[in-house]
């Protein structure tokens, strides 16, 4: 399928309430782009809403809570989707949740657009200095925590970065 007619199907499902199903339209593309981050963050935004329907409110959370970090990465625009938009609606979903209250529809909508080009790979300094930032947000003595990690990588390119991420905190260059 091309990329647009996955992202495509992505909102047909969404939109038809088909959380689980959105979040499988997607796999294929994003690893046809190398896990790219902001597709990653679409798919834990439908799945937030699996966990929702399935009345587990601390999942929701989580996913929220992750789709929204993915969200805040990039600008006001990508591919055709709202992400300002979807990244204020996870955060008003995050409120309802801690209010225990239900989370709200969104309607999700994409307007039609080429994908973005290709990026290379994150350079070993790109990432030291990515991680360097990770480690300054934490106390002196706090072990990292797995989320900071994808939170990091955000901003850069794909598997191709974690795996080199990988091989730099193991010494190996």
């Amino acid at each position: 399928m091309t990329a647009p007619g996955a992202l495509d199907e992505y909102v047909a499902l969404f939109r038809s309430g088909r959380f689980f199903e959105a979040h499988e339209a997607l796999e294929r593309l994003w690893l046809e782009r190398d896990g790219d981050p902001f597709l990653q963050g679409l798919i834990i935004f439908a799945a937030a809403y699996v966990k929702a329907g399935r009345g587990q409110p601390g999942g929701a959370r989580t996913h929220f809570t992750r789709a929204l970090r993915y969200m805040r990465a990039y600008g006001p625009e990508r591919e055709g989707f709202d992400v300002a938009a979807i990244a204020a609606h996870a955060e008003r979903c995050l409120e309802a949740i801690a209010a225990g209250q239900p989370v709200p529809a969104f309607d999700m909508r994409r307007e039609q657009v080429p994908p973005p080009p290709p990026q290379a790979p994150a350079s070993d300094e790109e990432i030291r200095r990515v991680l360097a930032e990770v480690a300054a947000c934490r106390t002196p003595g706090q072990r990292p925590v797995l989320d900071d990690v994808p939170e990091a990588l955000l901003r850069l390119h794909g598997r191709a970065g974690a795996r080199r991420v990988h091989q730099l905190n193991r010494g190996r260059t």
